[in-house]
């Protein structure tokens, strides 16, 4: 599949139960702190973490070291990266966690706001017709890694990209309109990981949409359906 750019080379993940952090100090960081995916985790551990793409379930953003805020920032970023630095996820595993983050934020019956939200976070394609470049553009890995399970997983680190996608895709132009995209102009092969992850995604948004699963329900489902499970002493 198409490769689109990562996070920048020094920057830590944290999925967030807040998104209070980086506007006030918070006492007790260190149980607003969900996970970082488990790509990122050695690498943020210690000072050498320049920054911090955060997601907090309502949006993704960076936190500097060298933000406006100066030595708070500074602060919070020191802080933040040796918190995570011992608790990993895998990308997929991330994804489960954002998706319920972000329907924690919704009212029930807002399913493709969830669909949005999800997409422009984790894979970079906005909401509206700026999503549909987004979309050509094949979108930004902003959650890189792998922990699916083997029937979706083509040996890239660019797979949640490509559920959020097609789940984008789904929603604006439905699920027929994008298996066939999937096939002609993506290449998606029958009977490959990328075509059975495509299918699932679709199947995920059309469940979502339908209110056949209700929102605070889709994190779960895509634990139970597309993760692969890992050993407990690895989850922490």
């Amino acid at each position: 599949m198409l490769r689109r750019p990562t996070p920048p080379a020094g920057a830590a993940t944290a999925i967030l139960d807040t998104d209070r952090v980086g506007t006030e100090d918070i006492a007790d960081l260190e149980q607003v702190i969900r996970a970082a995916p488990v790509e990122d985790a050695a690498e943020s551990s210690g000072e050498s973490v320049a920054s911090i793409m955060v997601f907090d379930g309502v949006r993704r953003w960076q936190l500097s070291r060298e933000g406006a805020a100066g030595s708070q920032h500074e602060e919070l970023v020191a802080r933040i990266s040796q918190l995570i630095g011992g608790r990993s996820l895998t990308a997929c595993d991330a994804l489960s966690v954002l998706s319920g983050l972000i329907a924690a934020q919704l009212a029930a019956g807002q399913s493709r706001l969830l669909i949005n939200r999800l997409a422009e976070q984790a894979a970079g394609i906005r909401a509206g017709l700026l999503g549909i470049g987004d979309l050509i553009r094949g979108g930004s890995n902003y959650l890189p890694g792998t922990g699916l399970l083997s029937d979706y997983d083509d040996g890239s680190s660019g797979q949640v990209r490509h559920f959020c996608g097609i789940a984008a895709s789904t929603v604006r132009l439905g699920a027929s309109l994008t298996l066939l995209l999937s096939e002609h102009v993506r290449g998606d092969v029958a009977g490959t990981a990328d075509d059975h992850l495509t299918r699932k995604a679709v199947e995920f948004t059309g469940l979502v949409l339908s209110g056949r699963l209700p929102l605070p329900e889709a994190g779960g489902w895509i634990s139970r359906n597309i993760c692969a499970a890992r050993p407990l002493e690895n989850r922490r």
